[in-house]
């Protein structure tokens, strides 16, 4: 079966989970990057084992499972390390994700990610959508979740896509989105 990949970015807290959930419920699949990426910092995964081996032990708790939010603080304040990370990890999680492909028996898959612009990622996908959203909002939204100087630091880190085939904006409601998600299910 010929997939249809559509890559769905945006910023931390602009609704990329919220929109893929929707258009799942109209028949495609959804690929959250970040639970796969979760399931691979468990203990004895992949991406634990990484994170050992590049870091040692001082990111694992004593089963083994990556301290998501320790090593978050660390690329934060070292966005360099943390780009010579993401060359190691990326082929891993990217085939990870073939795997999901490949046995998905949905014509239709969204696979969301915050940066599709890595060359890596782009391969995989047939159609790009950025999810934009106001950041007073994504403050909003994320503010009881995520202390706010660390959305702050995020949200400096992260990039707009530059070459989305499609920029959704979800400044509005859920009913809002909603309506974007159908009208997009139906014009692919």
């Amino acid at each position: 079966m010929k997939h249809l990949i559509v890559g769905v970015s945006g910023k931390i807290g602009s609704g990329k989970t919220t929109f893929c959930n929707m258009c799942e419920k109209f028949g495609a699949m959804h690929i959250n990057s970040d639970k796969i990426v979760h399931k691979m910092y468990e203990s004895h995964g992949k991406g634990a084992k990484l994170v050992k081996d590049i870091f040692g032990s001082e990111y694992l708790d004593e089963n083994g499972t990556v301290l998501r939010a320790r090593l978050r603080k660390h690329f934060i304040e070292s966005n360099e390390e943390f780009k010579r990370f993401l060359d190691k990890f990326y082929p891993i999680l990217v085939k990870e994700i073939v795997g999901r492909i490949k046995t998905s028996g949905s014509r239709v898959i969204f696979l969301e990610f915050i940066d599709f612009d890595i060359k890596i990622f782009k391969k995989l996908i047939d159609v790009l959508v950025h999810i934009e959203c106001d950041e007073k909002l994504i403050f909003k939204r994320y503010g009881k979740k995520f202390p706010v100087d660390y959305l702050k630091q995020v949200l400096a880190i992260q990039k707009f896509s530059k070459s989305p085939n499609i920029v959704i904006k979800n400044n509005f409601t859920k009913a809002d989105l909603r309506s974007r998600a159908r009208d997009f299910i139906m014009s692919i």
